[in-house]
């Protein structure tokens, strides 16, 4: 009678600290490193309920074990090492100073280490119709962040951009301040910055502007679906410019995926006979590394 009153109170709990079954830890291991181990891990414990904590278990250990092992490639890692990004390509539209279809290609490269991340960007947007220059605009930035935290950062910058035709001969923007990750999950991101900035304008055919301002900026992407992620990038400097480049990427094959962007600049002050706003839609392709 003894025996069968032990039997009874021991086997829920025998049952609720059931033994993962070994397929499943091969499953979760090979999910490492990737961004399904989250959704393997909850499909691996809806199948076996019984087995929730020791899943837990697994994932927290192989999710150190990945950190770890980030912090000492991290550490190890020579000055051209940890650099991932993207390269794009495609067609563009144009309304604004200019209305045409060409072509635009950029790069946009980012080492996060331990304390600093890099960030370099570039882009090109230029046609030539009947051997007459219609669309001629250029960018290049840089820009280091210094992590206090894993969200609390500050942040220096650098950009040189040309606009031909918004009269623009070349433009230099240098500005500094501090920077918040205010969402950082699986799924989604998002950066925000504020500082002050400094800005030397040189027209094509109106006198060269300096201008103390201060500059807002917001880093944002959302993965909605598997195979759908949506971007916006967003850079205010308050009473001079405010431009925002949203984008919509959907997997193609591999790393390579197709883009829809759309990209408006609005200027406060333009030369005479130019349009403030000018905006660029771009379908093309995107292959990251």
């Amino acid at each position: 009678m003894r025996s069968l009153a032990f039997a009874v109170l021991f086997l829920p709990v025998a049952a609720w600290a059931a033994p993962m079954p070994r397929d499943v830890e091969a499953m979760l291991r090979a999910a490492r490193g990737g961004d399904d181990l989250a959704a393997v891990a909850k499909v691996a414990k809806a199948a076996y309920p019984t087995s929730a904590a020791e899943i837990d278990a697994l994932v927290s250990e192989i999710n150190a074990e990945a950190a770890a092992a980030r912090e000492q490639r991290l550490a190890q890692a020579g000055v051209f090492d940890a650099w991932s990004g993207n390269g794009q390509a495609g067609l563009t539209r144009t309304t604004g100073n200019t209305n045409d279809l060409g072509l635009a290609a950029g790069l946009a490269l980012t080492k996060d280490g331990l304390v600093l991340r890099h960030k370099l960007t570039a882009a090109m947007d230029r046609q030539t119709t009947g051997g007459v220059l219609t669309r001629n605009k250029y960018l290049a930035g840089y820009e280091l962040d210094y992590k206090f935290s894993q969200r609390l950062f500050a942040f220096g910058s650098f950009a040189w951009d040309k606009d031909t035709f918004a009269g623009i001969d070349r433009q230099f923007s240098e500005s500094g301040g501090l920077g918040y990750s205010l969402l950082d999950t699986t799924t989604m991101k998002l950066d925000l910055t504020a500082g002050q900035a400094f800005r030397q304008t040189r027209y094509a055919a109106a006198p060269s502007e300096n201008v103390v301002t201060a500059k807002l900026g917001a880093d944002f992407s959302w993965k909605v679906f598997e195979a759908m992620t949506l971007t916006e990038n967003a850079e205010w400097f308050i009473g001079n410019e405010i431009r925002s480049v949203t984008a919509l990427s959907v997997p193609v094959r591999g790393k390579l995926s197709a883009q829809v962007a759309f990209d408006a600049t609005r200027k406060e002050k333009v030369p005479a006979g130019r349009n403030r706003t000018d905006t660029t839609t771009r379908l093309g392709l995107v292959y990251s590394f």
